[in-house]
């Protein structure tokens, strides 16, 4: 067996160079070395990539529950537009008259519209009115769409009256209609439904 010592000990450089397994062994010293570093963290290392996760997490959560919050009143606001759309397009399409109102159980066998309260968080149904009168009667008028209210959005804010839609334009007392949505710490939602029958949403002032 080539005994490397002498060459490895020496300071004679073309010595070194005519034993290279000197150069070898120092190498592989070294691999082992790095392998031993690189089979785990050392506790000081642990701590300092837990310190690091806390950090990350704590900027992360705010933002995410921001994200979340506006998540919410979008479904929620995209639901009344593409409702009261509906019930627009139903309209034109039946000849007839449509109404989209609140109602306090709007999952109900036969739901009921909620008369002068502007609370429409408890949801809202869409029905074709075939004799007119603006309540939803099980046994003379259809019933199109039923939306139940949501519990993840904080309030959601609308006119005291039923909205009536017929097939030129929505009938409403008193010119457009706003339905605000609203959940504490987030940009709110407004669905404007205007007497010409142009509907749409806009972001509103931040809730409080």
């Amino acid at each position: 067996m080539l005994d490397c010592r002498p060459a490895c000990d020496s300071t004679d450089h073309e010595f070194l160079v005519k034993n290279m397994c000197c150069y070898t062994n120092r190498s592989l010293s070294r691999s082992v070395a790095r392998s031993l570093r690189q089979q785990g963290l050392t506790l000081i290392e642990l701590m300092i990539v837990i310190a690091l996760l806390g950090v990350v997490m704590a900027i992360a959560a705010p933002n995410y529950q921001e994200f979340v919050r506006n998540s919410r009143l979008a479904t929620a606001s995209d639901e009344l537009l593409t409702n009261m759309m509906l019930a627009k397009t139903e309209a034109i399409k039946r000849n007839g008259v449509v109404i989209v109102c609140n109602s306090s159980d709007p999952t109900a066998a036969a739901p009921s519209c909620v008369a002068d309260n502007p609370n429409w968080k408890t949801g809202w149904i869409v029905f074709v009115s075939k004799d007119g009168n603006g309540t939803f009667d099980e046994d003379e008028d259809e019933l199109i769409r039923v939306t139940a209210g949501s519990a993840n959005i904080g309030s959601v804010t609308g006119p005291d009256d039923v909205i009536s839609v017929t097939f030129r334009s929505i009938t409403l007392s008193g010119g457009d209609k706003e339905f605000k949505f609203c959940t504490e710490g987030a940009a709110s939602r407004i669905v404007t439904v205007e007497k010409t029958g142009r509907i749409f949403r806009t972001l509103g002032p931040t809730c409080t």
